[in-house]
């Protein structure tokens, strides 16, 4: 906590101190990102699993949970759609996403103080293309096997 007092100084000298003022700072939302962020698509549906490690560095405040965002790859960085997930879990499933589609993937530490930096900034980035909708198998002989893309 600071305690402020303000005293104007003019070419005459200075006045009397204003009334004490007391305020309170907080610190910054320093939480570091995760790591090892990581995106597969899903079989059998179409979306994608993001999983992540807990940032290895802690800042002092408790983690709540984790942000993930996704979008298009070469969308506007504005459509990012953003899914919260409370702490402990390092696991996402995403559905109902476009088929045969690449997405760009980011995740971000959640604290009291809001949400910390998003991993994969420039340099780091993590992909991930959805599978077609509707894959099967099918035999076409005895001995070969092909996909199967039903529209």
């Amino acid at each position: 906590m600071y305690y402020i007092w303000v005293a104007a100084v003019t070419s005459d000298g200075q006045g009397p101190y204003s009334t004490r003022v007391s305020e309170t700072t907080y610190e910054a939302n320093d939480a570091s990102a995760p790591i090892n962020v990581t995106a597969s698509p899903l079989s059998g549906q179409v979306g994608i699993r993001v999983s992540w490690t807990a940032p290895t560095l802690p800042t002092g405040l408790p983690i709540t949970g984790y942000s993930i965002q996704y979008k298009i790859r070469n969308s506007a960085d504005s459509t990012y759609e953003t899914v919260t997930v409370e702490d402990g879990i390092t696991q996402k499933d995403i559905t109902g996403l476009e088929s045969s589609t690449q997405y760009r993937i980011r995740v971000a530490t959640i604290t009291g103080l809001g949400t910390g930096p998003y991993c994969c900034g420039s340099g780091e980035q993590v992909f991930v293309t959805t599978i077609p909708d509707e894959v099967g198998m099918v035999t076409v002989t005895g001995e070969y096997y092909g996909y199967v893309f039903n529209k």
